[in-house]
C-alpha cells in the first residue's frame, strides 16, 4: 500500500512539475523557432502540423533563425526542410542527431549563437499534446521557451499521444528538475 502512496505522489509530483515549468507567457521578442522532429513522415499529419505552425511563427517572427531538430535516421528534418522550402523558406539550422526530445533541446541549444550572451527567447514548434514536456525541458535548460498555437488536425491516436506523454512526464521530470536547479 505503501508502494502505491509513493507512486501516486511521484505521478502528481512529475505533472504539477511540468505544469510549472510550462505555464504560457508571451515572449516580446523571439531569436529562435525550434522545430521538434517526428518519425511519423512527410505524409504524417503531425509532421504537416508542425511545418505550418513554424510557417505561421516565421511569419509572425521574420527576424528568428528556424532550426530544424530530429532524428535524420527517420528523415525528420528532410521532411520538415521539404515542407518549408515548398512555401517559399530556405534558411535553417539543421540538426540531425537527436533521439529525443532531451536530445532536441540540448543540442539545438549548443547551435543557437547569442545563448552565452543573454536567456535566448525561443518558440517550441511541437503537437499539443506535446508541448507541456518541450517547454518545461526547454526552460529547464534556461532557454525562455515558449509554446506555439495549437493543432490544425485532430490526430487518431491522440488518446496515445497522451498517455504516452504521462509516462515521458515521469521518465523526464527529475532530470528537468535538476537542470532547472542547476541552471536557475
Amino acid at each position: 500500500m505503501i508502494f502505491l502512496w509513493i507512486l501516486f505522489g511521484y505521478i502528481v509530483f512529475s505533472e504539477f512539475l511540468i505544469w510549472i515549468l510550462s505555464r504560457p507567457y508571451k515572449l516580446s521578442d523571439v531569436q529562435y523557432i525550434l522545430v521538434l522532429g517526428n518519425k511519423g513522415g512527410i505524409q504524417s499529419l503531425v509532421t504537416q502540423d508542425r511545418a505550418k505552425k513554424a510557417i505561421l511563427a516565421k511569419k509572425e517572427y521574420p527576424q528568428a533563425k528556424i532550426i530544424l531538430t530530429g532524428n535524420e535516421d527517420f528523415k525528420e528534418v528532410a521532411n520538415y526542410k521539404q515542407l518549408l522550402q515548398q512555401e517559399g523558406l530556405q534558411d535553417f539550422i539543421e540538426e540531425k542527431l537527436s533521439q529525443s526530445t532531451w536530445d532536441n533541446m540540448k543540442n539545438s541549444l549548443a547551435l543557437m549563437t547569442d545563448v552565452k550572451i543573454k536567456k535566448t527567447n525561443v518558440l517550441v514548434i511541437t503537437s499539443r499534446y506535446h508541448q507541456p514536456r518541450s517547454v518545461a525541458m526547454a526552460r529547464s535548460l534556461g532557454m525562455n521557451a515558449e509554446r506555439f498555437c495549437e493543432d490544425f488536425f485532430v490526430y487518431k491516436k491522440s488518446k496515445i499521444y497522451f498517455l504516452k506523454e504521462r509516462i515521458s512526464n515521469l521518465i523526464y521530470s527529475p532530470r528537468i528538475l535538476w537542470n532547472y536547479l542547476r541552471f536557475h
